[in-house]
């Protein structure tokens, strides 16, 4: 065996300048501070440090990652054909936009209008040449009512890469215009906006504030109401509360329901009206009884 040079931690004569006691601990400490100047100070040409040379990096591809390359393509194969099999649902319209030809009952924001607040005629139908098209270029024609642009247009052109094509999936009509069901959501709007500044806690059914209780007694009176109910009526508790409305291929104008886990305030935003929206969500912040 080879014999290595060994430093003695017992007393000697101190040496200038140097403790008196060097204990194994300050010894190390010590030669690693020293060992560790050495090398930042010593240039790469110094015999016996050698700079670090990059590790080649193998061009193989291991088999496990090849084999799940493999399943990857494979799944997303099996699931893109599953959702090709999906049909294409009905899309019913509520008919305003044949009922009004001066489109009224459309959506006509960013285009140009008349004294009256009618859309131009040939605006619209520069819109819908476009939007039977698909064609960027029939975009970029449609007249616009100032200096704001449309809000991404063709985004409902655009291809999915996850899950079943927008046109899969059914939607219920927004209300009519002349209809009460829209008439009930305008009530409910302007309601919430006069309610913004009431605190959530009276938002239940022992309530005495009076604000709230005018509120639920109009919004129970009304013809045709879609918001979450409590035994059939309009409560405090349920006041301004999130619904859903979900498309059933049996009934063409959907059905409204309450769904478990929605039921939450909704603060800070008005309920949404429908424009066409398959929900009737706003932000919302969960109650007790979520």
């Amino acid at each position: 065996m080879t014999d290595h040079p060994t430093v003695s931690t017992a007393s000697r004569p101190a040496s200038p300048g140097l403790p008196t006691a060097i204990n194994r601990r300050s010894l190390l400490g010590g030669t690693g501070i020293v060992v560790g100047v050495a090398v930042l100070a010593s240039p790469p040409s110094i015999s016996g440090i050698a700079p670090a040379v990059a590790q080649p990096v193998s061009a193989d591809t291991r088999p496990l990652d090849a084999a799940f390359k493999r399943r990857a393509f494979e799944v997303r194969g099996v699931c893109a054909s599953n959702n090709e099999k999906i049909p294409v649902v009905p899309h019913p319209t509520n008919g305003d936009e044949v009922r009004y030809g001066n489109k009224i009952g459309s959506d006509t924001r960013g285009l140009p209008h008349d004294k009256r607040g009618e859309v131009e005629p040939a605006a619209w139908q520069a819109l819908q040449t476009a939007c039977q098209s698909g064609d960027p270029a029939d975009f970029e024609k449609v007249p616009l009512g100032g200096n704001r642009k449309l809000v991404n247009p063709i985004g409902t052109l655009a291809v999915s890469l996850s899950g079943i094509n927008p046109t899969q999936i059914g939607i219920p009509p927004a209300p009519a215009l002349a209809s009460a069901e829209r008439a009930g959501e305008a009530v409910e709007v302007y309601w919430q906006s006069l309610l913004r500044d009431v605190p959530l806690t009276e938002l239940r059914d022992d309530t005495s504030n009076r604000d709230v209780l005018a509120a639920t007694a109009e919004l129970d009176k009304l013809a045709d109401f879609r918001g979450p109910k409590s035994g059939g009526r309009v409560t405090p508790g349920t006041l301004f509360r999130a619904n859903a409305l979900y498309f059933d291929p049996a009934d063409p104008k959907g059905r409204s329901v309450t769904p478990p886990g929605s039921r939450s305030f909704c603060s800070g935003t008005r309920p949404m009206p429908h424009s066409g929206s398959v929900l009737k969500f706003a932000p919302c912040r969960p109650t007790a009884n979520s």
